[in-house]
């Protein structure tokens, strides 16, 4: 079976419809997962992680921060005068020359 985009003509679905299929396949994925057990090395990270966070329960960043961080770098990279944001040679926007 092919598994392109092409191939399964996902690549024709408008946009909302894709994003129904990745919803409809993520939500298949996740009820195969329960019926999936753990290994034990999972397990044991699990617990680990849970045990760290338990024992520091003030090591923890805020959504609202997570979330305002995330969005300044998106901006800043997306930015069109940013280095990241320039297709093809990086290269700062202008150059300052001496005179």
């Amino acid at each position: 079976m092919a598994t392109t985009l092409r191939a399964l003509g996902i690549d024709r679905l408008s946009v909302d419809d894709r994003i129904t299929l990745v919803q409809q396949i993520w939500d298949s994925i996740a009820a195969d997962a329960e019926q999936r057990p753990l290994t034990d090395a999972q397990r044991q990270e699990l617990e680990r992680r849970a045990d760290d966070d338990d024992a520091n329960l003030d090591d923890v960043i805020p959504w609202d921060q997570v979330k305002a961080e995330a969005m300044l770098k998106f901006l800043i990279e997306h930015t069109p005068l940013h280095p990241a944001a320039v297709k093809g040679p990086k290269r700062p926007p202008f150059v300052l020359q001496d005179d």
